[in-house]
């Protein structure tokens, strides 16, 4: 767990110096890496919670499950639980900490309608099968954009081998989200940005129909478009946004 720690350190120190933006590409990354590496495996896949020296997992999984975790419940929860930790462990004598030390604050900082979260993420292999399947947009009389979104949510848990089991019946809370392109000033050049102009978490327990209303017509949209959870799939994530019939 002190490996995942410090990677997810330095997201973060990346995210304050270099901005937000910048994250998601970071995040598909080490997606990519774990998916590869985890498809691999010739031993047995072990949870974060429990996993030794199996570097795709406290590197590339863990720095995902901790940024999303800090998505989820907070950054100040989140440096709260750490400190907390911390102020607990500093200094020692043997019998050292383990992971399920810091386990017990990560799960005392966070919301109870998270908890199921919190055990996909460190108790369980966890993978998902979001889609986003259409997006429409109508301008409306006052300016802004109605949104719908068609949108497909699945879950599963894996074993050590990676047979995986559909979990039934879902309630999961996944973010979906809206974007446009802007020109922004970097460095002292005129680039173009992808820029969110809609993010928000809903409840999902399968197929949804979503309706929003946005005040820019949006260029693309879908369902867990940062890639905050652990989807083997994660280019359908999102789709063009197209005029409603």
């Amino acid at each position: 767990m002190s490996e995942t720690l410090a990677q997810y350190s330095a997201l973060l120190v990346m995210e304050h110096h270099y901005g937000a933006e910048k994250v998601p590409q970071f995040l598909r990354y080490e997606l990519d890496r774990y998916l590869g590496a985890r498809s691999s495996e010739t031993i047995a896949e072990m949870p974060l919670l429990l996993v030794e020296n199996q570097q795709y997992i406290h590197y590339r999984k863990g720095s995902l499950i901790f940024y999303a975790l800090k998505e989820y419940i907070g950054e100040e929860a989140l440096n709260q639980a750490l400190r907390d930790y911390i102020a607990e462990v500093a200094f020692q004598q043997p019998p050292y900490t383990v992971s399920t030390d810091l386990y017990a604050h990560l799960k005392k900082a966070t919301p109870e309608k998270y908890q199921y979260l919190l055990a996909d993420m460190f108790e369980e292999i966890t993978l998902y099968d979001n889609r986003a399947l259409e997006a429409t947009v109508r301008e409306l009389e006052d300016g802004k954009f109605e949104l719908t979104l068609e949108l497909q949510a699945r879950k599963f848990h894996a074993d050590a081998k990676g047979v995986e089991t559909a979990v039934e019946p879902l309630a999961d809370w996944i973010e979906i989200g809206a974007y446009v392109e802007r020109e922004v000033e970097v460095g002292g050049k005129t680039v173009t940005r992808e820029v969110p102009i809609f993010l928000e978490l809903r409840q999902f327990s399968g197929d949804e129909t979503v309706t929003v209303i946005v005040d820019e017509r949006p260029l693309e949209a879908g369902i867990d478009p940062r890639n905050l959870l652990i989807d083997r799939e994660p280019d359908d994530n999102r789709v063009k946004v197209k005029d409603a019939a």
